[in-house]
């Protein structure tokens, strides 16, 4: 693997190739861009990424941010982690997305998110069996898509967050048994959409919505 032991910042993009440690690097004014062949990345003190985060590569094992707190955006697909998580995350100044990755099982916690700018979309992660979302969450612009979790058997979150800007949309979840989110959610700026979740026995949800379509 590469060792970038030295590395402090970046300016532009930074291409992770293989397997990249840079234990020094505290920030990126581009895009980490981890495509095929990268296999693991990990930076114990970047802090921010002024573009995209892209994970894409189908031989990623690891990634892993401990003190990431800003970010452009997010975008996770199409790989081979078993966990993902960005623990001190604040701010996405985009969309947030994690999709198409077999073998995820654990983390997606976020549990330090409170804004995000665009969308989130968590879709077709088939392994994953529960999603607790962003407990101090405060603001979300765009939509929150949780679609086509073959695996998942609870959901879980959206404790803080007061209005959501787009749509909410939980769909196609073959094995969702139980549904506890938005406590105070008083408002969504679009639709409204709980279908095709064929074994949903438990919804405790809502209780102080008072505006959909605003």
């Amino acid at each position: 693997g590469d060792d970038l032991s030295c590395l402090c910042s970046v300016a532009g993009n930074l291409t992770v190739q293989g397997a990249v440690s840079a234990p020094k690097l505290s920030s990126v004014g581009g895009d980490v861009l981890a495509a095929a062949p990268a296999t693991s990345f990990i930076a114990p003190a970047l802090l921010t990424i002024g573009g995209q985060l892209q994970v894409t590569s189908p031989g990623i094992t690891t990634v892993d941010l401990p003190v990431l707190e800003d970010v452009g955006g997010v975008l996770v697909s199409g790989t081979s982690l078993t966990r993902f998580s960005l623990p001190r995350l604040d701010r996405v100044g985009g969309d947030l997305e994690v999709s198409n990755n077999a073998s995820l099982v654990s983390g997606m916690r976020f549990s330090a998110v409170t804004t995000i700018d665009g969308s989130v979309r968590f879709t077709s992660n088939h392994a994953m069996p529960a999603y607790v979302l962003f407990g101090h969450l405060e603001r979300v612009d765009g939509d929150l898509i949780l679609s086509d979790n073959d695996a998942a058997v609870t959901v879980l979150g959206l404790y803080a967050l007061p209005v959501l800007g787009g749509s909410l949309v939980v769909d196609g979840n073959a094995q969702l048994e139980m549904l506890n989110i938005g406590i105070h959610l008083e408002g969504i700026g679009g639709s409204l959409q709980v279908t095709n979740n064929g074994e949903l026995l438990l919804v405790e949800t809502f209780p102080v919505l008072t505006r959909i379509g605003m």
